[in-house]
């Protein structure tokens, strides 16, 4: 697939600035500046919608123009590089979530604390029930506690199932 030009980045803004246009015409530096191309691909743009030379210089009827350019809005390929970019958008914004989430630090230990049968002190283990006290706002605490509980569970699987066994109902 040929790649897509660079003026349809600003298409739908031109289209917008050009809706308030003052003259009924559109020049060269007219569209340099809308569409934020050289000299040289401003006059390309010119001739593709059929602008016409008038007084040394190249001029398209501003109606005409934005007709045109309503046209390419609604072609297949311009419909299909809006939704390419959208789809890039939306996966660069996941990775970018992605991304600080796996910056995220615990305040933990390497090493778990405790032996399976004695949990960190704000953790309280019930048959039934783990309760998990922690200061108001302070998610990183409670994170790091869960993953303490859950370090003390994989470091000694036995141990932590005997511990839950033995411990009271309720809480």
């Amino acid at each position: 697939m040929a790649r897509p030009p660079t003026w349809f980045d600003h298409l739908d803004d031109a289209v917008i600035a050009l809706h308030q246009f003052p003259a009924p015409t559109v020049e060269r530096p007219d569209i340099e500046r809308l569409f934020c191309l050289s000299r040289r691909d401003a006059i390309r743009l010119l001739h593709k919608f059929g602008a016409e030379e008038r007084k040394d210089r190249l001029t398209i009827g501003r109606d005409k123009f934005l007709r045109s350019l309503n046209e390419v809005r609604q072609s297949a390929e311009f419909l299909a590089e809006r939704r390419r970019r959208e789809i890039l958008r939306e996966k660069r914004t996941e990775l970018r979530r992605q991304n600080a989430a796996r910056e995220y630090l615990l305040p933990v230990q390497s090493q778990p604390q405790a032996p399976a049968a004695v949990l960190p002190d704000p953790v309280k283990l019930y048959r039934n029930r783990l309760v998990v006290d922690f200061p108001d706002g302070a998610h990183d605490e409670l994170l790091a506690r869960l993953l303490e509980v859950a370090r003390t569970a994989r470091d000694d699987p036995e141990g932590f199932r005997i511990a839950v066994e033995e411990a009271p109902r309720g809480g």
